[in-house]
């Protein structure tokens, strides 16, 4: 005899690993729902009066992400290509004091493309201790990412004069 495996469709109430997302409309199996999903309050049965508040919210959140994926590829689209300048001070080896950081990177695009940026991913060979040429990957948004150019040119350090103490007290005299 074979058994019926009779399902139940439910809203999810939270982001549920390998089920959905909040406010999604999925089928499942009705001891599933009944022992599990729904005494834990990640899910509703869909008939419920709240599960179409719910779906309305969902709807307005996929309306919502799908505007700032638009805001993103015309970011994308004007970034794309960039190349920034960075100048710092280096030794007389040509070594950097300091590094070329994400943050210093962040600044320069943000003062360059004269935009707002939040705090995307930065991917290459960062820090940066040597003068060059470097190729940086800005992750904007899960799929979307863009290549830049960083030109780190080096500013040679002033040298400072020691100043011996018998010649300063000589020239005092």
């Amino acid at each position: 005899m074979k058994k019926s495996h009779k399902k139940l469709e439910i809203v999810l109430l939270k982001e549920t690993e390998n089920l959905g997302q909040k406010g999604d409309k999925i089928s499942v199996a009705k001891g599933y729902a009944i022992n599990f999903l729904i005494p834990k309050k990640l899910a509703i049965l869909f008939s419920a009066p709240e599960a179409e508040k719910i779906l309305t919210e969902r709807q307005a959140q996929i309306e919502q992400e799908k505007a700032n994926q638009e805001k993103t590829k015309l970011l994308a689209d004007k970034l794309s290509g960039l190349e920034i300048k960075i100048e710092k001070t280096t030794s007389s080896q040509g070594k950097l004091f300091g590094s070329v950081t994400k943050n210093d990177i962040l600044k320069e695009i943000i003062k360059s493309a004269k935009i707002e940026l939040g705090k995307p991913e930065l991917t290459g060979n960062l820090p940066i201790k040597k003068p060059g040429d470097y190729q940086i990957k800005i992750k904007l948004a899960p799929k979307i990412e863009i290549e830049i150019k960083v030109k780190v040119s080096a500013r040679i350090a002033a040298k400072k004069k020691k100043i011996d103490k018998n010649t300063e007290a000589k020239s005092k005299r």
